[in-house]
């Protein structure tokens, strides 16, 4: 809630439950549990699906400052932490407290609830009409303008994540995630210092890589 006012700051930091989870930690009940608000603090968290057959559907990476959407949880999601990672927890009946006290925090709770319908309905988006290029370009364009540290025309991104756990959440292949990697660094469009960081020299050409982009705000 990096806009809410001082008061609400204070009432959240006094109140809420900070969890902390190790690499690879799954997140415990009280995190995922219906109306529960459940904010990543630090870290970086993945939800995911495990179908019947065995093979495993990642629904969304939820980034520092940004909220899991306990919905998913009524349709066999669970959680884990990528990293080490801290979760911020305000119970169902601290919501309910929250909102009574400071009515402007129950339209930033609705406002941080609909930046994770949107990233769903981006996601599936993506799923439906994206080619195997596009799918890629826009994950790391998204991720640029999640988590990225900007320095004038580039951005810099940390990738905790696999490339299998890209795969997984594109709806690709392991090879072919690396495949369009290296095609995307010949070409000159990311630089790859190191496997898990990644450089965007030109964000706004790279933006064209990906149609699904176009309308997405850069932060300033």
């Amino acid at each position: 809630m990096e806009r809410a006012n001082p008061v609400l700051r204070e009432f959240v930091a006094d109140r809420a439950e900070r969890r902390s989870y190790d690499v690879g930690e799954p997140m415990s009940d009280i995190v995922l549990r219906d109306g529960t608000v459940s904010t990543v603090s630090a870290g970086l968290v993945i939800l995911q699906r495990i179908l019947d057959d065995g093979r495993r559907f990642v629904v969304d990476f939820v980034c520092k400052g940004e909220t899991l959407n306990n919905g998913h949880m009524q349709k066999d999601v669970s959680a884990f932490a990528v990293i080490p990672s801290v979760v911020c927890v305000l119970a169902p009946e601290l919501v309910s407290t929250m909102k009574r006290a400071y009515p402007q925090a129950a339209v930033q709770l609705y406002e941080l609830t609909l930046d994770g319908q949107d990233r769903m309905i981006e996601h599936m988006t993506l799923l439906a009409r994206g080619g195997v290029q596009e799918k890629v370009s826009h994950f790391l364009f998204n991720l640029a303008r999640r988590i990225g540290i900007k320095n004038q025309a580039s951005f810099e991104v940390d990738l905790p994540m696999t490339r299998g756990d890209i795969g997984d959440y594109l709806g690709l292949n392991t090879e072919t995630v690396s495949r369009q990697f290296s095609i995307l660094k010949k070409s000159g469009d990311i630089l790859l210092p190191k496997p898990d960081r990644l450089i965007i020299p030109d964000i706004e050409q790279f933006r064209i890589k990906s149609p699904l982009s176009t309308k997405i705000e850069l932060p300033n």
